[in-house]
This record gives structure tokens, C-alpha cells and sequence, in this order.
């Protein structure tokens, strides 16, 4: 499974209908479970797709917010190294 870190430009975290929205387009694409919302603009993922195939996809789907999307390989956590670790094995 390929991880990745999902950031908006608003956070989703409200009740309104954009929020909504783009949480349900990110269900329909990568499944229930599959993914658990970090902060209000950061959303992390797991999913088959690789980072091309899942960018196009989601891009498709006409997200009403802006986002971009990070490979969670790519980045690199602090000293304690086992959070990276434990949140994906958390989804």
C-alpha cells in the first residue's frame, strides 16, 4: 500500500457543504478506513494507486478545495521516528 499526506487550503473539518464534500470524494476514491484526517487541512491516506494515478484521480473528481499531495516517504519525522510509523498502521 503506498501512504500519502493529503493537504488542503481550508481545513475540512467543518460541517459545511465543501468540507463535506471533499471528505466524501476522498472515500469514494480510496475506501472507507483508508484514510484519517490529521489537522483540519491535513488528511493522510492508503491506497493502491501510486501518487500520479491517485493526484489525477482525486483531480478528476473536481475536489471543491485546492490540495496537493505528498508520498509520506518523502518527508522525514523527528527524533521519535516511530510516530510516522504508528499513524499509518493506525488507518
Amino acid at each position: 500500500m503506498n501512504k500519502f499526506i493529503v493537504y488542503f487550503n481550508m481545513p475540512l473539518s467543518g460541517a459545511d457543504e465543501k468540507s463535506i464534500e471533499s471528505r466524501g470524494l476522498l472515500e469514494d476514491l480510496v475506501g472507507h478506513g483508508n484514510w484519517l484526517q490529521l489537522t483540519g487541512e491535513l488528511i493522510a491516506i492508503k491506497t493502491k494507486m501510486s501518487l500520479k494515478d491517485f493526484s489525477h484521480k482525486f483531480l478528476e473528481m473536481d475536489p471543491p478545495y485546492e490540495f496537493f499531495v505528498i508520498d509520506a516517504n518523502d518527508f522525514t519525522s523527528s527524533s521519535h521516528s516511530d510516530y510516522k510509523h504508528d499513524l499509518f498502521n493506525n488507518l
